[in-house]
């Protein structure tokens, strides 16, 4: 290595100091400042009053009423989705109704790929699980078969996807079926088997009359072999009171099974 002499030496903190960055001082070429006075001559701190926090507006409430771009009604949905818009028009449930199509099965077993790329768009039709109607935003189809199972809203394909608390919905289990493998082999989509076992669960040794997420309330542990291990307790309850015990194999396909023929049985 070369100082800046040039001459061939072992470097030293003395003689060769370590590079800088261009710009970079050394403690001491600051003007008025050393290593040894840095300290005395450090510049007093000096703290600046709190100032007042700005006011920062709230959002609007979700429920906030809008209105219909058809009658100019106000639009409120206090359930658990906002009102959805068909093609950024929001609709009043009388106007969805009129002006949108109902959706009849037409395309029950068609594959999602071919109806996402040549069929007719989902904003044409309602929701297949709202009541009152709003307006579909999406095809629902299966994904285990790839095969359309009808127009859903924004929020009823939210929860499908999510596939923890969908079957709480009225005709949810119907909808599931209407893909024509799962219907044939009588099973539902793996995405919810472990909710139809949760929801019967909690409708059997759950709190009655509770309204909670069916995960809050109900914890399944795959034991292998052995079955699950189950433990029930809805939010609000004494620690002492929540029910743990072990779901064999042959109950869960039994309670499966017993959701499957609700489903197939419902008119919806």
């Amino acid at each position: 290595m070369r100082c800046a002499s040039g001459a061939a030496s072992t470097p030293s903190p003395a003689s060769c100091p370590s590079p800088l960055w261009p710009g970079q001082r050394t403690p001491g070429s600051f003007p008025g400042h050393s290593r040894s006075s840095s300290t005395a001559r450090r510049r007093p701190t000096t703290t600046s009053p709190t100032r007042p926090h700005a006011h920062t507006p709230t959002r609007p409430h979700a429920h906030t009423p809008t209105r219909c771009k058809v009658c100019a009604t106000g639009v409120t949905d206090p359930g658990r989705r906002a009102a959805v818009s068909s093609r950024g028009n929001v609709l009043c449930p009388a106007c969805a109704q009129a002006t949108l199509l109902s959706y009849r099965q037409q395309l029950d077993g068609k594959p999602y790929a071919k109806v996402r790329e040549n069929g007719p768009p989902a904003q044409d039709y309602l929701c297949t699980l709202c009541d009152p109607p709003r307006p579909a935003a999406a095809w629902d189809h299966c994904h285990d078969h790839g095969l359309i199972r009808g127009p859903l809203c924004a929020g009823c394909n939210t929860m499908e996807g999510h596939g923890k608390d969908f079957l709480t919905l009225q005709g949810s289990t119907a909808h599931l079926l209407r893909c024509a493998h799962c219907r044939t082999r009588r099973t539902l989509p793996t995405n919810h088997q472990l909710a139809a076992l949760r929801r019967h669960l909690h409708l059997e040794r759950g709190t009655p009359g509770c309204d909670w997420p069916l995960h809050m309330c109900v914890t399944l542990i795959d034991a292998g072999s052995s079955g699950f291990d189950c433990t029930v307790r809805c939010p609000g309850e004494r620690r002492n009171r929540s029910v743990s015990f072990q779901l064999t194999p042959e109950e869960a396909d039994r309670i499966q099974a017993r959701a499957v023929e609700e489903g197939l049985s419902d008119p919806s």
